[in-house]
């Protein structure tokens, strides 16, 4: 998924320079836990963007220390434990500023 997020990059006019592999992977994990704090955050909504920023970052870093310490193959990487707390973010974060944009809208009784 990220070699073809970075050939899409530079296919619509990023330079090589920016649109490169690292970058891309990045926004690869970003993109991976947005969907789930998104959904998570629609099917119970007293969980707020807080918690699932939480809960990604206590995710990821399992992940992680898992990937470092039993996977001789993978390495544990603190960028990717950033970028799926940043994904549960801006998941969350997304549902949290709809609804106060809808409540802004909504005439008060």
């Amino acid at each position: 998924m990220a070699s073809w997020l970075r050939d899409l990059g530079r296919d619509i006019g990023f330079s090589p320079a920016t649109a490169t592999q690292v970058r891309a992977e990045f926004l690869s994990n970003v993109l991976i836990l947005v969907p789930v704090s998104l959904l998570g955050s629609l099917v119970w909504p007293r969980t707020t963007w807080r918690d699932w920023t939480a809960f990604g970052f206590l995710l990821a870093g399992a992940v992680e220390l898992t990937q470092g310490l039993l996977l001789p193959h993978r390495m544990a990487s603190y960028s990717d434990v950033v970028a799926n707390t940043l994904g549960c973010l801006v998941g969350s974060g997304g549902v949290w500023v709809t609804r106060r944009l809808r409540r802004a809208r909504t005439p008060s009784r």
